[in-house]
């Protein structure tokens, strides 16, 4: 098969146009299940397949494993390969749902209510869906929900009612929420004369920042830098695309960004990478052998653009307060620096160094090179990360060996589960009655890469990173 165009209008009627590997017309057919009662129903393709779909049909949702097994040529609903997930059923109407895609097959959907859900290996059978739904949510309208396409523990949520909080992320799971809508609201809380948010969606690059977009009902607005109810939203193309309703944007990791609005068209513009790739990395350590010091020395496979003896402009987080005062070359290596924080590095803790966001300059404001926010160094004497507070796991990253400790106040039945970047469980564990659980887990046998460990206790999740080098 060649390309395939799917479109639909009111009330949810959706028809697939099929072509030949050549571009040649083949046939048309209708494709939805006749289940829809919205009057623009949603329905998305999964990404990792986009010969599925999953369609909106008003309390539940449908899926469908084959769409080019369609009969041609109809203008019936359609019955082939749909299978209707009873599980999903809500109070209201699901409005929105959306496919992970690292790990894959993760469908986060949202309701009318102010629910969101999400259902783990959705391609298969009728999965039980977990509740995600945040503390502090209005019980209003979700309008879109996204996922990272590099990490399913982020998320984002937008509410299109007016005077509520409208637009949440989360960089766990859905175990947490926070309110990232800033100026974007009149009033903190919500209140006032804050737009409509209608969309939320995320261009990530190749080696750049990720650039959020967001529809509202007074246009188009972007922002690069999170940073909860202090988030500075900027409006985009104000001349262009105007203080019209944006109801939809999708974007490509290849920069296109696509934009459509109730009443003024669709417009699409091609971002560009600016970033230039830094050095990569080889070393990191402590430059004492005590266990407490206060430098670290990086080496890089080559040499910074910077003359030797000034400082650049690097971040270094031990967990506390303890700014870099110093960033010199090591003597004789222009390749090698020596980091000096103001106080020794706590043991027994996560040390992550990172480029300043935007041009790195050196201490007399000469602008080296321009370089996204990039993590040099993942660990510095590290013996143990508290992802929780009462959830251990270490050493992290590993071999693929690791310890997982976890201390309840109180005996609960909970499940333990780890998925790799394909969304396939590599590691499965049920508890009953159990306050304390620890034990060795040994995923050897599996790839290096980032492996979501979660735990789900009466219907809630939370998500924790494992790191296999």
């Amino acid at each position: 098969k060649g390309t395939v165009r799917y479109s639909s209008w009111q009330n949810g009627d959706v028809y697939g146009q099929f072509y030949k590997t050549n571009g040649a017309f083949e046939y048309w057919t209708r494709v939805d299940p006749g289940s829809g009662n919205l009057f623009v129903n949603p329905y998305i393709l999964d990404p990792n397949n986009t010969n599925m779909m999953y369609y909106i049909g008003g309390s539940k949702i449908y899926r469908n494993s084959n769409l080019e097994a369609i009969p041609s040529f109809s203008q019936s609903p359609a019955t082939t390969n749909w299978t209707r997930l009873d599980n999903s059923e809500v109070d209201g109407a699901v409005t929105t749902l959306t496919i992970s895609t690292e790990p894959a097959n993760i469908l986060f959907y949202g309701t009318s209510d102010g629910k969101i859900y999400k259902m783990i290996n959705s391609l298969v059978g009728d999965p039980d869906p977990i509740d995600i739904t945040g503390s502090d949510f209005p019980a209003g309208n979700i309008g879109s929900v996204l996922v990272s396409p590099s990490d399913t523990s982020e998320l984002f949520v937008t509410f299109t009612n007016y005077e509520v909080i409208s637009i949440w992320h989360s960089s766990d799971g859905g175990s947490s929420w926070e309110s990232i809508s800033g100026n974007l609201e009149e009033n903190s809380d919500g209140t006032g004369n804050g737009p409509s948010v209608r969309w939320i969606s995320m261009l990530k690059m190749a080696g750049d920042d990720p650039i959020y977009f967001v529809g509202t009902s007074t246009g188009l607005y972007t922002t690069t830098t999170l940073d909860g109810n202090s988030t500075v939203w900027a409006q985009e193309c104000a001349s262009v695309i105007g203080n019209v309703v944006v109801t939809m944007i999708k974007t490509r990791e290849d920069g296109h960004v696509s934009v459509g609005t109730h009443g003024n068209g669709m417009y699409s513009t091609n971002y560009s990478s600016t970033t230039i790739n830094p050095p990569v990395l080889i070393s990191a350590k402590t430059v004492e052998a005590e266990t407490e010091t206060n430098k670290i020395e990086l080496t890089f496979e080559k040499e910074m653009v910077s003359p030797a003896g000034k400082q650049l402009f690097f971040t270094v987080d031990d967990g506390g307060d303890n700014p870099v005062v110093k960033v010199l070359y090591k003597a004789g290596d222009p390749t090698s620096y020596v980091l000096t924080m103001e106080n020794n590095i706590t043991s027994n803790k996560n040390i992550i160094v990172s480029y300043k966001p935007g041009d790195i300059k050196s201490i007399d404001d000469g602008i080296l090179q321009k370089f996204s926010n990039q993590d040099v160094s993942n660990i510095v004497n590290v013996e143990e990360i508290e992802t929780a507070q009462n959830i251990k796991i270490y050493p992290n990253p590993n071999n693929g060996v690791f310890n997982l400790e976890i201390q309840k106040k109180n005996p609960s039945n909970f499940i333990i589960a780890i998925y790799n970047m394909q969304g396939q469980i590599v590691y499965f564990s049920k508890q009953n009655n159990t306050s304390s659980f620890i034990r060795s887990i040994d995923l050897q046998k599996q790839a290096k890469g980032i492996y979501n460990l979660e735990i789900v206790e009466n219907g809630k999740a939370s998500n924790h990173k494992v790191i296999i080098k």
